[in-house]
């Protein structure tokens, strides 16, 4: 399992496949319960100056921050990664897909947003890649994927599948038809693809399970609400 929901009121996310994970990191994602962020950063147990969010523009950058990035928004960013004790990485949502990353052993940790343009730009790839060049090793990073939209919720047209099918090999594989000219797509899916191939072992690699559209009452989801839902804000720290 790799999310429980918390009775504390949001999404708390676990990582697999590394014993004594818990005391290394930890990882949560906001519900419609949490009545602010200031709140949720002291439900992950954090002051609210103690934390760096990216200004995200569905792109594909990836940056390193540190203890003088604390309390900033970092420039057309949609991936952070760090290296820092107690510096939360943030990052808000609607449906699309949180990517909660960490190499233990080097004390790493990343948090990325991966909507579909994201994704086709192989965003996850990227942060791989940004943890590798600061001493991470590829097998070694472990990637919980946090609530976001599932396949059955989330339909997209031919540009969409156009793109996907410049991007990646079987993207096909991704989409299922289902009405002319639409597609549902599984970012789920295409994401653990692209982790997989940015070397990233399969059994590291887990997903929450929670959809944003399905979970009514929950999560929020634009694609369910519409451009006035309340965004979600997912954060990652070490301790």
């Amino acid at each position: 399992m790799s999310c429980i929901v918390s009775d504390r009121g949001y999404v708390e996310i676990w990582f697999e496949g590394y014993p004594g994970i818990e005391d290394i990191v930890s990882a949560g994602f906001s519900t419609l319960l949490c009545d602010s962020s200031t709140d949720f950063v002291k439900l992950i147990g954090l002051d609210e100056g103690t934390f760096v969010r990216g200004r995200q523009v569905h792109g594909d950058r990836v940056v390193l921050v540190g203890e003088g990035d604390s309390g900033s928004t970092v420039p057309a960013a949609d991936g952070l990664v760090t290296s820092q004790r107690r510096l939360a990485l943030t990052a808000t949502f609607a449906d699309c897909v949180p990517l909660f990353m960490v190499e233990p052993s080097a004390g790493l940790i990343a948090l990325v947003h991966a909507g579909w343009r994201g994704t086709v730009k192989r965003i996850a790839e990227k942060a791989v890649q940004v943890i590798v060049d600061n001493g991470g090793l590829r097998e070694r990073i472990l990637v919980a994927l946090g609530p976001h939209i599932c396949k059955r919720c989330y339909e997209v047209d031919e540009m969409v599948l156009r793109q996907f099918s410049c991007s990646y090999s079987r993207a096909d594989e991704f989409f299922e038809a289902s009405r002319p000219g639409h597609w549902l797509l599984d970012l789920d899916r295409a994401n653990r693809r692209c982790l997989e191939e940015a070397g990233v072992l399969t059994d590291h690699i887990s997903s929450c399970g929670l959809c944003t559209s399905c979970s009514v009452g929950l999560l929020s989801s634009r694609r369910r609400d519409g451009e006035r839902a309340p965004l979600m804000r997912g954060a990652i720290f070490l301790k």
